[in-house]
């Protein structure tokens, strides 16, 4: 299967000591990407998803199979109604194909309605915009069952043609959504 875009999606809060840390004048924007990584991965609470995307609801047909919603993990910018909040949003994108072997009984044809493609949606501020893909929507599918059993397999023969990496840190508030800076591994 071939998706574009495809790829890893990860959305942390960010205290305001992790704000003023990386938002300050003078960093080049490889040091604000690099301060913004190293503060990511220190992230305990990180929602995190990685896989082929797809577009549809519970029930749709997605890439190859039948689209799954989970409601869990969410990948949801954190708003709490009343409060300014700051978080990062990782996006590492890219065209993606996987290839995973689906056991069958001898004999038996692979029926596309017998698989699950479990996806969680993607709830992001109308501010986080890909470089190259623009505003993303849709789902991330993170796992595959096939009738019923699960497809442990399925992220080993994973291909990109290399992920572009962007850090984005975003506040939200009562008076909406705004971007407050975009860094790459590029630069």
């Amino acid at each position: 299967m071939k998706a574009e875009p495809s790829g890893e999606i990860a959305i942390a809060s960010l205290s305001k000591q992790d704000l003023v840390a990386v938002s300050r004048n003078g960093l080049t924007d490889a040091a604000r990407f690099s301060a913004c990584k190293r503060l990511l991965s220190q992230k305990k609470r990180t929602s995190r998803a990685r896989g082929l995307f797809n577009n549809g609801n519970d029930g749709d047909k997605g890439n190859l199979g039948v689209i799954r919603l989970l409601s869990r993990p969410t990948l949801m910018a954190p708003h709490r109604r009343g409060f300014t909040q700051s978080y990062f949003v990782l996006l590492a994108l890219s065209k993606v194909s996987i290839e995973f072997d689906c056991p069958l009984p001898d004999g038996e044809a692979f029926d596309p309605s017998h698989l699950v493609e479990e996806c969680v949606p993607i709830s992001l501020p109308l501010c986080v915009e890909d470089d190259t893909y623009g505003r993303l929507s849709g789902n991330v599918c993170t796992g595959y069952r096939y009738k019923g059993k699960p497809i442990e397999n399925w992220g080993e023969n994973w291909v990109d043609r290399g992920a572009d990496e962007q850090l984005l840190v975003v506040q939200s508030g009562p008076v909406g959504d705004r971007l407050i800076f975009k860094a790459s591994a590029n630069g």
